[in-house]
Order: C-alpha cells, then structure tokens, then sequence
C-alpha cells in the first residue's frame, strides 16, 4: 500500500484486496472531511442492505496480521473494507459541494484498476489434405477455442463437415498468438511540499481567518485547514489558488530542497 492519491487535496493511501479497490470508514470520513465514525454509524444503521464479499469485505484480526492491512488501526472486530459499490451506499445521502467532487473523483479515479483484456489470435501454418482449407481452418479454429471436456463432442461434429478431419488436425500445426491489451495507467495528481510557517505567517500578517480565506480563494475549509496542520499537501492548483489571494508567488511557499555539496 506505498500507492497514494490526492482526492480534493486530502492524500489518500490506495488499498486493494481481491483484485477491487477498497476503502475504509476512515478513509470515507477523511476525504469527505466528516466527523470520524460518521460512515461507520450510516453502515450499522443500514448493515442489512450491504451485501459481503459484494459492498464490503469483513477482516478479522488473524486475517489482516496476515495480509497488507496489518499496520492499519483496528479493534477486536477486525476490519471493514468498503468496495465502491459500498461506498456509493454509504454517501448517497452526502449532498454537499464538497461530496460531489470527492464521489466523482473517486470514482473516475481511486476505483479505476487497470483492466487487462487477452486476445487470441489463430493462425493455421500448414493446412493440408483437404480439398477445401477453409473449412479445416475454421474446424481447427473450432477445437482450439473449445474446452478440453468438450473436445470429443466438438469434434464428432465436425466429422460430419470434413471426413478426414482426424488425420488432417494431427497433420496441422496451430499457433496461438497472445497479445495483452492493457489500458494507460492513470497519472494521480500529486501534493506540493510547501513551508507551512511561511503560509501561516502570510495568512496572519494578512489578517485573514481560513474561512475568509476558503472564501477569498476558492477553496474547501478543510483543505486549507488539513493544509496547515499538516495533514496533507496541497496540489499545485491548490497551492497557486491560495498564493494568488495572498497576493504571493506560489514558489514562495515550495520547500527548497538543499543538497549537500559534493566534495
């Protein structure tokens, strides 16, 4: 779980299990900048309609000191992995600005794992023995995309279309070319390190309160706020929002990197 994401500038770990993008209470809680223990209670209060294994996954404390979960914080029941279909149930209700970014962002991003599709291609080097190859290509084509159990059968039917079809299938040789179709990785955005002593500095010489400033530069509460205690990193969007209303160049709230010299 090294993987993470910036969702309406709050970091967020990216989490899998069983091949699906999962979250949790806390996660759900975070990035919809809720009080914590707000999605747990909407999930108790409807726990009938969330389908396991489907809307969420249950892990008890063995499971996850076994699995990449084990440095999350849990209690004696374990812990709950929410899918996105979950996660849709749960914040139906959630209806604010700030929830229709974040669901959107979520889920054109966070849920999206890379989708691999296989394709076969069937490639008849050496038909011989028939008076039509077409057919035998399309019978050897038949067999090979046909399952094992279900040869002989596939095959009987086949005898009443080419005759000879068994000598000139054990006389044909077919090669299988596999080519893997992968989708282009989606590039999240990242958080800018920034001098937050220089930020807060600037917001007190400038008498402004982060509602005032949420206000003047358009942007969430909670981001400046979760920005200057240093619960995240703002993007460089963020970061250029909230200079202009400072009346500063974005670069001056970048964290300068000092190497040390070489000898």
């Amino acid at each position: 779980m090294n993987e993470a994401m910036m969702i309406q500038g709050t970091t967020l770990q990216v989490k899998e299990y069983k091949g699906k993008r999962v979250v949790t209470f806390k996660d759900i809680d975070t990035v919809h900048q809720r009080p914590i223990g707000t999605a747990n209670k909407r999930f108790l209060d409807n726990r009938k309609r969330f389908i396991s294994c489907v809307d969420f996954f249950q892990l008890s404390k063995d499971e996850i000191l076994s699995s990449e979960f084990r440095n999350l914080a849990t209690n004696n029941r374990g812990i709950t992995l929410i899918t996105e279909t979950g996660y849709l149930m749960l914040t139906k209700s959630f209806t604010d600005d700030l929830a229709w970014k974040v669901q959107r962002e979520l889920i054109d991003t966070y849920f999206k794992v890379r989708e691999e599709t296989i394709q076969q291609t069937v490639t008849v080097t050496e038909p011989i023995g028939t008076q039509n190859p077409e057919l035998l290509i399309r019978a050897v084509e038949a067999m090979s995309g046909c399952l094992e159990g279900n040869r002989p059968y596939c095959l009987n039917i086949l005898r009443h279309i080419i005759p000879d079809i068994d000598e000139n299938i054990a006389k044909t040789e077919v090669k299988i070319e596999t080519t893997l179709v992968t989708q282009n990785k989606v590039f999240y955005k990242q958080g800018i390190k920034i001098d937050r002593k220089k930020l807060k500095d600037e917001i007190l010489n400038k008498n402004l309160s982060i509602g005032k400033l949420s206000s003047k530069a358009g942007v969430a509460y909670g981001t400046i706020r979760n920005t200057l205690n240093g619960s995240t990193n703002p993007t460089q969007e963020t970061l250029d929002k909230i200079s202009n209303s400072l009346g500063c160049d974005s670069d001056y709230f970048k964290l300068r990197v000092r190497r040390k010299r070489s000898d």
